[in-house]
């Protein structure tokens, strides 16, 4: 079997193979090969002869996925039994999406068989919630995903975690909902003290049309504490009455 050198570096990385051995990689030749070679098959045996509920390749392929190892993820799955395979292969998905790494995220939908739009909606919202915004981009673009699937979840996810890019992506390009559930997009961002979400939410520059009310009602929530937060908000509520007591004044002349 051979084993390429961005495999090696995987494995001593994941800590099957003892960096000395990548050290002397670079020394050897052939014979180091063989040696991992060896090494490696004495690892998916034991992986494949074990009947725990996390096999030992699956902490491998984690692990694989989540260094963002194509190669990595494809040696895990050599000679894994079919029914293992599959949820080998979403469990790879899934860590990919957590990590950011799309390379491996396209590998386990276009080549590993992952119906990606029967789990979309739900893996937007865990890669929204780890700010991953090109993964957010494919599943939208790509995928499928639905930006609104459970009140606009990966819009709430993001801004609960400060996310601010995939935020804005979310609602400039996804058309994602702000004022779903309530306005609960800015009133988690306010309430986990994300200041430079809440500021972009409520500016002229999001798009996003507000009343002095609604903002003045996440104002008045008793878990928005964060001053700086509470100053944003506040100034907003100002804008807005001001904007809207103008309109009144040019509507009545």
């Amino acid at each position: 079997m051979e084993v390429s050198p961005a495999t090696l570096e995987l494995l001593c990385a994941v800590g099957v193979v003892r960096h000395s051995v990548a050290a002397e990689r670079l020394v050897g030749g052939v014979a180091i090969t063989v040696v991992v070679s060896n090494v490696l098959a004495q690892v998916r045996q034991w992986a494949l002869s074990a009947g725990s509920v996390m096999p030992p390749e699956m902490s491998t392929l984690g692990r694989a996925a989540g260094k963002g190892s194509v190669e990595g993820v494809l040696f895990c799955l050599g000679g894994m039994a079919p029914e293992r395979r599959q949820v080998a292969v979403r469990t790879a998905m899934m860590v990919s999406v957590r990590y950011g790494h799309l390379p491996v995220m396209r590998w386990c939908v276009e080549e590993g068989g992952v119906n990606v739009r029967a789990i979309s909606d739900g893996t937007l919202a865990e890669s929204a919630r780890h700010g991953r915004l090109a993964i957010v981009r494919w599943l939208v673009e790509q995928g499928g995903a639905n930006v609104h699937w459970y009140g606009n979840e990966a819009l709430k996810q993001s801004a609960w975690y400060g996310h601010l890019a995939v935020v804005r992506w979310l609602v400039e390009e996804g058309g994602a909902d702000v004022h779903a559930n309530g306005d609960e997009a800015l009133w988690w961002g306010a309430s986990k003290r994300r200041v430079n979400v809440v500021e972009w939410l409520v500016s002229a520059e999001s798009g996003v049309e507000w009343t002095a009310a609604a903002v003045g009602a996440v104002l008045s929530d008793e878990y928005i504490h964060d001053e700086a937060v509470r100053a944003v908000l506040q100034a907003a509520v100002d804008r807005l009455g001001a904007e809207q007591g103008k309109r009144k004044r040019q509507r009545r002349e």
